[in-house]
């Protein structure tokens, strides 16, 4: 199909590009809960994790479900074994993605927020990971200046 039309120099830069936004999506969502975690209370931190992990659980939610209603059919047909089969599957995957994911998912968000070297070390790791605008000592000349000077 498109083997044809890319090289594979090609596929080598999606893949790079890919594990540098990996990279980046990775580094940006722990200093967004290091940062959460730095300037609220404790209580309203863990009000946040849950109603923030709650929005990701119901978003999660609504894509399996259309995913497992595109593939296997609808949900609503539960006639015969083929039904019944279709409705267990459906409930004891959608417990595991969503029940246990969820749990795994505050748990690794509360073992960021624990460690407090690194709370303590956040504007350090902010530096390092934005990119500072070099300011320009010349103004730039505009398209009539250079426009005068050619002539």
């Amino acid at each position: 199909m498109s083997q044809g039309k890319f090289s594979i120099k090609t596929y080598e830069d999606t893949g790079k590009a890919a594990g540098k936004l990996l990279s980046v999506m990775h580094t940006n969502h722990t200093i967004f809960w290091l940062t959460l975690a730095k300037n609220t209370h404790p209580q309203v931190f863990q009000r946040a994790i849950f109603i923030i992990t709650l929005v990701l659980a119901c978003i999660t939610n609504q894509i399996y479900y259309n995913l497992w209603t595109f593939i296997f059919g609808s949900l609503t047909s539960f006639n015969g074994i083929f039904g019944f089969i279709n409705m267990l599957m459906f409930v004891t995957t959608g417990y595991i993605i969503g029940f246990e994911g969820g749990f795994y998912y505050a748990k690794y968000i509360r073992e960021i927020v624990s460690t407090k070297e690194i709370i303590d070390d956040l504007p350090k790791i902010l530096k390092q990971f934005t990119y500072e605008v070099e300011t320009i000592s010349k103004p730039i000349k505009s398209d009539n200046e250079l426009d005068k000077k050619s002539l």
